[in-house]
């Protein structure tokens, strides 16, 4: 698969914060010892970090001091607890991989720059220690994935206008009249067409003029009608 770039959404970001403090509850359940850590503003975390695939976690200088009180300098115990911890939480985020993490001087640039698609979330403990958790393009992708939903498909020109009002005339071909004869028409008088009786009167639409549909002239109680017939009209495109 391609490698993604870009800008993550406040939505996914959000989806993802909610993922990875319920990770990082869980994790504290596990190893701290009173409050949980509560997430704070986000700041960029610069310097070193303990380091997965896809996932970089900057934790406190003494971190078992802040789990569980023990002193770490010096003190086996205290330093097999950090390491452990550490690489439990790292572990459990999505994206982290199957190696043990690696410290590192200075976490790689796609952890720091968010037009790469990273973000970062920052947890602040009750002695006032700070963690930082940064999340790749990749691991953001597996923590809050894209919408992929189906897509709608695309309306037909038939269905976009099939709420639109159009006006229907029919027309009835009365053939030719000289204009002589036609200034001498007057109440009364009939004309009389020249189709026979099975030429059909033409229903148009009446802006554009196109024919729709033929039928017979009639009635239905006291309005006149068009009884649609079969006709060899050109269908519209």
């Amino acid at each position: 698969m391609a490698e993604r770039f870009g800008w993550i959404g406040a939505s996914r970001q959000a989806r993802a914060a909610e993922r990875v403090d319920a990770i990082v509850g869980a994790w504290w359940n596990d190893w701290g010892l009173g409050d949980a850590p509560t997430r704070s503003e986000s700041t960029l975390p610069h310097g070193h970090a303990w380091l997965g695939t896809h996932v970089a976690v900057r934790v406190p200088e003494h971190m078992a001091s802040t789990l569980t009180g023990f002193r770490t300098s010096g003190n086996e115990l205290g330093d097999a607890v950090q390491e452990a911890a550490i690489g439990d939480l790292v572990s459990r985020i999505p994206g982290a991989g199957a190696n043990a993490p690696q410290w590192v001087d200075i976490a790689p640039a796609r952890f720091a720059e968010a037009r790469l698609g990273c973000a970062w979330f920052n947890y602040r403990f009750a002695n006032g220690e700070q963690m930082f958790i940064a999340l790749d393009r990749a691991a953001m992708d597996l923590a809050a994935p894209p919408h992929a939903g189906p897509v709608p498909s695309l309306a037909t020109r038939h269905d976009l206008l099939a709420a639109e009002r159009v006006r229907l005339a029919a027309r009835l071909d009365l053939g030719s009249m000289l204009l002589g004869e036609l200034r001498g028409l007057a109440v009364g008088d009939v004309l009389v067409t020249s189709a026979p009786l099975d030429r059909p009167a033409f229903v148009e639409v009446s802006r554009t003029h196109q024919r729709i549909a033929g039928g017979r002239i009639g009635r239905i109680r006291d309005r006149r009608a068009i009884v649609l017939a079969p006709t060899n009209i050109p269908e519209s495109v």
